[in-house]
């Protein structure tokens, strides 16, 4: 693999972390649909589920 190429794979997948400072988390947690204007994703991580699925107490308030 040449450097340009290589340089290509890192920008295709690059990513952004947005973050939104709320005061009511429940609305974004019921409703998950609010992600999709940022388009289509190829991977989405979702810590606080992840942990309620493994048995953990999760408070969001």
């Amino acid at each position: 693999m040449v450097l340009g190429q290589i340089l290509m794979y890192q920008k295709i997948f690059q990513d952004y972390d947005i973050v939104y400072v709320v005061t009511d988390v429940n609305s974004f947690i019921d409703d998950s649909n609010w992600i999709n204007q940022f388009g289509d994703l190829l991977m989405l991580q979702e810590p606080e589920k992840m942990d309620k699925s493994l048995g953990c107490k999760v408070d969001l308030n």
